[in-house]
């Protein structure tokens, strides 16, 4: 899928952020049995919550809660499937490590420092 997320820096290394996205999705089954391979297209919306701090001079890492909504639609040319729906609270870690003397902003994860 493909997601636009938006960060808003609110205290520290404390962010909250919004996204959207599309996405396909394709489910089928490991073992052989009746249920039918289904695939279909959905969108994706959520936000959440990220805190970043410092580990060493040129590692961050980051904590983040992320609630999601998704909405798709799955069909099989034999059996089409009503809309589905999925929430989901996720909830996760990265470290991140910066090559070089230019570093991001705290709290501004993809955006460069200006010297």
């Amino acid at each position: 899928g493909l997601d636009l997320k938006y960060h808003l820096h609110l205290v520290l290394g404390l962010e909250g952020y919004g996204r959207a996205g599309l996405h396909k999705t394709w489910l089928s089954q490991s073992v052989q049995s009746e249920m039918a391979a289904y695939q279909g297209d959905g969108h994706v919306l959520g936000g959440g919550l990220q805190y970043t701090f410092d580990i060493l001079p040129r590692v961050d890492a980051a904590v983040w809660a992320d609630y999601s909504h998704q909405v798709f639609e799955l069909d099989d040319a034999a059996a089409p499937l009503p809309l589905a729906e999925i929430e989901k609270l996720h909830i996760a870690r990265t470290l991140r490590y910066t090559e070089g003397s230019k570093r991001p902003r705290r709290g501004c994860w993809g955006s460069t420092s200006r010297p």
